[in-house]
């Protein structure tokens, strides 16, 4: 009787067993959302951190550190996508004194 300390070694010296082949795993939400962040950081060259949220829509926050970044931003995300993001405004961030945040409603 031969006792198996490791599943692997089996199946490595077993000829009839091959490995299976594990597909990509897809990610269409994820992907989405980084072409997104992508478009924004394309659009505005400047150092920004993108995220977004979901309550009963998407939304994306940009901060940013300067008011003429802030103003790149607010101009720039009406032109982009076709009109993508609406409801654009400006607010502070609790407890980031030196970062600013843009907000808008992501339509798609």
């Amino acid at each position: 009787m031969t006792v198996l300390t490791n599943f692997s070694e089996k199946a490595h010296s077993d000829s009839n067993v091959s490995e299976l082949a594990l597909a990509p795993r897809t990610s269409p939400v994820s992907d989405e959302l980084r072409a997104l962040t992508h478009l924004v950081e394309d659009a505005c060259p400047c150092p920004m951190q993108v995220s977004f949220t979901f309550g009963q829509e998407l939304k994306i926050s940009i901060d940013v550190r300067t008011l003429e970044e802030v103003n790149m931003v607010e101009t720039t995300l009406p032109r982009l996508a076709g009109g993508l993001f609406d409801n654009i405004c400006r607010s502070a961030i609790p407890h980031h004194a030196f970062l600013k945040r843009v907000s808008a409603t992501v339509h798609k």
